[in-house]
């Protein structure tokens, strides 16, 4: 006999650009319970998805694993992780998004990007005897720009990953 589950809460509740949106489940032509499928018996083996074993691989697995972790493990309902953004570097911020399935591969292919960076910034420094000095003006030349060209395109970044889906 199956376990007899509580039923989903009627409202849903999201914040988009500081404002609070309450979404009513009921009303989006969900299936009663009665057409919902049972949950699989434990110990039998999920079906596989269709198509193979597509969608991902080793940067994208790093990648989800660098979106977690920026997000600070906060999920919504539905299992997405919100990204809060700060102001220093979001004119909009501070402010929540909410990352769809794109959004979230986009941001986490983004900070592998960085990370990278970083790393053969580090092995620049101490490869050469003036890797620290070429760090030090590649570092200084971006951080003297940041604010006024960078944040702009940051934003606008962000807004895009707040459409994707």
């Amino acid at each position: 006999m199956a376990a007899m589950e509580p039923p989903p809460p009627r409202y849903r509740i999201v914040e988009r650009k500081g404002r609070l949106i309450a979404t009513d489940t009921w009303a989006e032509n969900r299936p009663t319970r009665a057409e919902t499928p049972m949950a699989p018996m434990p110990g039998t083996p999920k079906p596989s998805r269709p198509g193979g074993a597509r969608g991902g691989g080793l940067i994208d697995s790093l990648g989800a694993a660098l979106v977690l972790s920026v997000c600070a493990g906060s999920t919504d309902d539905a299992g997405n992780p919100i990204l809060t953004t700060a102001n220093f570097y979001d004119i909009e911020g501070p402010r929540q998004i909410i990352l769809g399935r794109t959004g979230a591969r986009r941001l986490g292919r983004w900070l592998l990007a960085m990370a990278s960076a970083l790393v053969a910034m580090v092995l620049l420094i101490f490869s050469s005897s003036w890797g620290f000095i070429i760090a030090f003006i590649l570092i200084g030349v971006t951080a003297s720009s940041a604010n006024t060209s960078a944040r702009p395109a940051i934003t606008r970044w962000l807004d895009r990953l707040e459409q994707a889906v």
